[in-house]
């Protein structure tokens, strides 16, 4: 309950920032998670290329 209360003061305090705050993170989470993908497939796709040359 206390967090809520705290996440009122926070938002209340930056609201006119709110959406370019809010955006500014989905933003780099979007990017850190296309990153993260990225880097998994080309693991997955070596790692299937490696396997059909056995």
């Amino acid at each position: 309950m206390r967090l809520h209360c705290l996440m009122d003061v926070v938002a209340t305090s930056l609201l006119p920032n709110a959406k370019a705050v809010v955006c500014a993170s989905m933003s780099v989470l979007h990017g850190l998670g296309m990153m993260k993908f990225k880097y998994e497939y080309e693991n997955m796709l070596d790692h299937y290329l490696l396997m059909q040359q056995l």
